[in-house]
């Protein structure tokens, strides 16, 4: 069985926020994110960063989005084994390590699996020893989106950010990275 040990970093005092991209992610790219199958035609788009950024989609697709992030990091912040379903295994990246790269080198599903339930079970254990807790996340939102994920931000108590980046795998949201910006 392959032991992970993750270190859920302090969340630090916010600082004036700057202008954000979604976190790049090596490797493997996920199907473009749909954020919606209603049509949209927005009223401009620019680029940030090199990334090409359309406006927030309609209010209905970022509550499916923001809802989505919500429920699976917090599924993931309590140890829940349903977590296991709305992660990208493939190309997950945390605060702290490439999930996804130590996922990829395992070399059966065996060992994955382990992987797996030992992931979602040290993040846990961390987070919470860090007197962390999901349902003290608030303003849960749509930071930013291109074609290929959507950035969701949440608030925490102390001021810092959480980012969770959801990208979109076999027809479904999944989160393939999270990080916090003070």
């Amino acid at each position: 069985m392959t032991l992970i040990f993750l270190v859920f970093p302090a969340l630090k005092p916010k600082e004036p926020e700057k202008a954000a991209s979604p976190p790049s992610v090596p490797g493997n790219s996920p199907a473009p994110l749909t954020a919606s199958t209603t049509p949209t035609t927005p009223a401009s788009s620019g680029s940030a960063g090199g990334v090409s950024v359309t406006p927030a989609p309609p209010a209905s697709a970022s509550t499916d989005l923001t809802a989505f992030a919500q429920r699976a990091f917090g599924a993931l912040a309590r140890g829940d084994s349903a977590a296991e379903a709305d992660l990208d295994w493939e190309t997950l990246q945390t605060m702290t390590m490439n999930a996804g790269a130590a996922y990829n080198m395992l070399p059966n599903e065996i060992e994955k699996a382990g992987f797996r339930r030992s992931f979602i079970a040290q993040f846990s254990a961390s987070f919470q020893r860090s007197g962390a807790s999901a349902d003290a996340l608030s303003n849960w939102r749509l930071q930013g989106q291109d074609s290929a994920r959507a950035v969701i931000a949440a608030d925490s108590p102390t001021g810092a950010t959480l980012l969770v980046t959801v990208s979109k795998r076999d027809d479904k949201p999944r989160i393939s990275a999270f990080t916090t910006s003070p």
